[in-house]
């Protein structure tokens, strides 16, 4: 009897696990994939699932390599929190670099690559646990908001929630429709395409998408604002924001996801394959500061 009990419990444990992963939307689900990739689902932590698909034509004009980090505010532990780190003594660093040195944190991407020294920037505005830091134009298109612990702010820029949030990355574009590009030529799409960094929140399920979209590659088409904008809606994302692209763009994970990584860094491994560098050699690029998972 109690063997039959601890069978079944093993059994219930791994249909539960099975399901805490966070499924790809019926919407991505259902799109054809490079032929040999795999679709991958990892939990890293309760509440937070890594995706990485290898899209076979999701632009109309090649394939897509896209990476993702779903957080679950429904399903998150108490100690879970978002956070941005700025690069080491007022410089640029690598994210997987902060990572390493950032204790609880189990995944970074990118924040943004302007410095607020830098004197041709004119459109950010940066806050990081309280502390803020303006350019003269306080702030770009788009932004990302939160305080600790909580579901972060996803959307248009404003003063309010500048003021309304401890942390605060701001950027200079935000995902949106192009109706010219359906008449274009794909060299003239391209041009308009790059790796990405956005992130969008489901608000109706308490859920945060952050995507991170290889690009300048004949793997990965990158992706257009419209592009960015369609795949986060695919996701039921009804708020949007673009952090940074180029080769900026980079998610680094702690845990085997189970796919081999690009490069390795301490205990983190970058999944995506930076642009920065190619066509010789993929390196992540040092960015002013990153945006970290951390429980």
């Amino acid at each position: 009897m109690k063997k039959t009990m601890l069978s079944f419990a093993v059994v219930l444990s791994a249909v539960v696990s099975a399901f805490a992963v966070t499924p790809l939307p019926e919407a991505l689900a259902k799109l054809p994939v490079v032929k040999g990739s795999k679709k991958i689902a990892k939990e890293l932590k309760p509440g937070v699932t890594y995706h990485q698909v290898h899209f076979e034509n999701f632009t109309g004009d090649g394939p897509l390599a896209a990476y993702f980090l779903v957080i679950d505010w429904t399903k998150v532990d108490k100690d879970f929190t978002l956070a941005v780190v700025p690069g080491k003594d007022g410089n640029r660093s690598r994210p997987s670099d902060l990572a390493n040195e950032t204790k609880g944190a189990f995944a970074a991407v990118n924040g943004v690559f302007h410095q607020m020294t830098d004197p041709y920037v004119a459109f950010y505005a940066r806050k990081i646990d309280g502390v803020a830091s303006k350019s003269k134009h306080e702030g770009g298109d788009g932004c990302l908001a939160f305080n600790r612990g909580e579901m972060p702010y996803i959307g248009r820029f404003t003063k309010e929630a500048f003021a309304k949030y401890a942390n605060v990355i701001s950027a200079d574009g935000m995902p949106g429709y192009n109706p010219k590009e359906a008449t274009m030529t794909p060299a003239e799409r391209q041009k308009r395409r790059a790796p990405r960094t956005n992130a969008g929140n489901i608000s109706s399920n308490k859920v945060t998408v952050i995507v991170v979209a290889d690009g300048r590659q004949k793997r990965s088409t990158g992706l257009s604002y419209s592009e960015a904008r369609k795949l986060l809606e695919m996701w039921g994302c009804d708020q949007m924001t673009n952090l940074d692209g180029g080769g900026s763009s980079v998610m680094a994970v702690k845990a085997s996801v189970g796919a081999k990584p690009t490069m390795t860094n301490g205990k983190f491994k970058i999944m995506n394959v930076p642009s920065d560098g190619l066509p010789i050699k993929s390196i992540e690029r040092r960015v002013s500061e990153s945006l970290m998972l951390i429980d």
